[in-house]
Formats: structure tokens, C-alpha cells, sequence
């Protein structure tokens, strides 16, 4: 596992969170009840989820949400407040492709061409193809015998960086004169946004030159350029090497085995994909576990999330409590976040 936070939340945590489960005044014995509009909502969602053809089984839930709002879908009436994605000006929208075997990727790619659609980046290994299609060609894509899975594309998230005191906090300078080290003999690699600025930094003294930047790798942004800048004021001596973590998980993946490949020994990145799994290792996790398996140190920014000690975490954390409040007709009971029979809206 490389990250410890929850993946994404789906209509059914999203429709949870918008119920407001009414009781009585403070030490009242009654049991709370659903409301008339929550009732309906939960109806709704039912009735779309069981009534879902093969391909629309195959499409993540938020994303047929807006096929069935532009197919004007009369059940979406009792889901005034749901938040739907929406497509680009030119009605396309960002997806990305699961594909069922490797060998299945390039049918894929022709059939999203074959719809208007327009092929971002795909990758054989992980199966995965990243696209532009027109929202309404999206269930005739899933119904697509090679394509496993539709997802609205999923983004990459970066711990920010401005001004580091790194080199000062971690005493790296005293490290340095005492072990008469500097970095030398080792490449150090860097995954993130992109290295716009790096010719400039190089022009100033700031990063040294021959950083090696995978091919076609150096993506956009400047958070690369400011991980570099770190690294190598830590470690002077250092080799550096960088490639871009976006814009997709495979991308992300494909490149941390590219710079062990290409001799880096130690790899750090500040990026994270909110579809990284608490619960098993994906693709981002099973590349870091390849790369360490053949000795290169891998290190991945924890980020300011917070913690749930000091009340200031990012995510809820905690194992399922009963409410005993039955929520629909097959959705079991909620959980009760409160740990009272009080209102539960999350």
C-alpha cells in the first residue's frame, strides 16, 4: 500500500452524505427517521443502479450520471441538488479506459477514434487508455466487448512546494562536512507536475546541467524544477533525473519503472492519485514495488493532510458502526458517524 487515505466517493457515499436523518429535541427516545426528500433521493439511485444495462455496468457511476442527464433520464427529477459532471465546450469529455487484456488496448484506441473521440496517452502494460469522447458516445465505448471499465479521468494531486528550508532543517549541510559526502555516485529522480523552468535554472546556477529528463517525459508545470532545486541543495553532488507523474495513473506507473531503467537509485515523488487504494496495490503501488525490489530507495511526499489525533486529518477514519437505520430496501443500514442516534449527515 502506498497511500492510506480513502479512493473516491461514489453516488451511494455521495447520496449518504446528503441525507439528513430528522429526530426530536436533545434526550428524545424516539428513532430517527428519513426524510421524505432523502426517501426519495435513495429510491432513485435504486432504481438507476438495478436497472443498469451490461454497458452501462461497465461506466462509473458520477460519469453515467451525466450520460443519463444529457439522455434527459425523467428519475434524476427527485436529484435536484446532485452534483453532475459536465462536458468540455465542444461537448467531449475526459475519460479514462480500462481495457480487458493487453491485447485489447489498440481495438480500444481505434473505437474511441472511431466515435470522434480523441487518444490522450495508452499504455499496453496497464492496460489503460486515456481520452477525449463525446459524453454521448460513452455508452456505445463501454459496450465495446474490449473495454472492461469507463472512469471519469482521474487527476493527479501534488503536495505544493514554495520555499524550503530543507537543507537548514534536516541538518543536511553538517551531514555533509561531517561524513564528507555529497551525493556523488548516486542519481537521485524526481516525479511530478513538469520542469518548464529547468533551462533557466540551469542558466542561474540553481540546477546543475546534464539533468536527465526521460524522453517526451518532461511534462508541464514547474513542481518538478522545484523537487530538483531541493535535491539538489540536500545532495550537490547528486546526478538528477526527472519524468512527469501525469496525467494519468499508468503514465505515472510506466515512469517510475522508466527511472530505474534508467539508473536512478533513489526516486521521490509529491504526487498522488485519489484512486490509489488503501485496500490493495494498484498499479502506482506495484511499480514502487518493483523498483525497491531491485534496490532503488523510493520515497513519496506524506503531504499536509493532518491526523485524526489532532482533529486536523484530511479524510475520515474509523470502523463501520451500525445506526440500525435501514436506508433502502437493499443498501443495509448507515453507518453512524456521530456515535449517537442523533442527526448523521457526512
Amino acid at each position: 500500500m502506498r497511500q492510506g487515505f480513502l479512493s473516491y466517493w461514489r453516488p451511494a457515499a455521495l447520496l449518504v452524505a446528503a441525507l439528513a436523518f430528522a429526530s426530536g429535541p436533545a434526550g428524545a427516545q424516539s428513532p430517527p427517521r428519513i426524510t421524505a426528500s432523502a426517501a426519495r433521493q435513495i429510491q432513485a439511485i435504486q432504481s438507476i443502479k438495478t436497472s443498469r444495462t451490461v454497458a452501462q455496468g461497465k461506466i462509473e457511476s458520477r460519469l453515467l450520471m451525466a450520460v443519463l442527464k444529457q439522455n434527459r433520464d425523467t428519475r434524476l427529477s427527485a436529484l435536484p441538488t446532485f452534483r453532475y459532471v459536465t462536458p468540455d465546450a465542444d461537448g467531449k469529455i475526459e475519460v479514462d479506459i480500462d481495457a480487458r487484456t493487453t491485447a485489447d488496448v489498440k481495438p480500444v484506441v481505434d473505437k474511441v477514434q472511431a466515435l470522434g473521440g480523441e487518444v490522450r496517452t495508452f499504455h499496453i502494460r496497464y492496460r489503460a487508455v486515456r481520452a477525449r469522447v463525446p459524453l454521448g458516445a460513452v455508452e456505445d465505448l463501454a459496450a465495446f466487448d474490449g473495454v472492461l471499465k469507463v472512469h471519469l479521468a482521474r487527476k493527479p494531486f501534488t503536495s505544493a512546494i514554495n520555499v524550503s528550508q530543507g537543507d537548514v532543517a534536516h541538518r543536511a549541510v553538517d551531514a555533509r562536512h561531517f561524513f564528507g559526502v555529497t551525493g556523488a555516485g548516486v542519481k537521485i529522480c524526481v516525479l511530478s507536475t513538469g520542469v518548464d523552468s529547468l533551462a533557466a535554472l540551469q542558466a542561474s546556477g540553481d540546477l546543475p546541467p546534464g539533468v536527465d529528463v526521460l524522453p517526451g517525459q518532461a511534462g508541464s508545470g514547474d513542481e518538478g524544477s522545484a523537487m530538483l532545486e531541493i535535491v539538489h541543495d540536500l545532495a550537490p553532488g547528486a546526478q538528477l533525473g526527472f519524468a512527469t507523474a501525469n496525467p494519468d495513473v499508468a503514465t505515472f506507473a510506466a515512469n517510475i519503472i522508466a527511472l530505474k531503467d534508467a539508473g536512478c537509485n533513489i526516486i521521490a515523488d509529491d504526487v498522488l492519485y485519489l484512486v490509489e487504494s488503501p485496500f490493495q496495490d494498484l498499479d502506482i503501488a506495484d511499480a514502487v514495488n518493483q523498483v525497491t525490489a531491485a534496490g532503488v530507495l523510493y520515497f513519496s511526499s506524506a503531504g499536509n493532510e493532518g491526523n485524526v489525533g489532532d482533529g486536523t486529518a484530511g479524510h475520515w477514519e474509523g470502523n463501520f458502526v451500525d445506526s440500525g437505520i435501514g436506508v433502502a430496501k437493499f443498501a443495509g443500514t448507515a453507518h453512524n458517524f456521530a456515535g449517537t442516534t442523533g442527526t448523521q449527515i457526512y
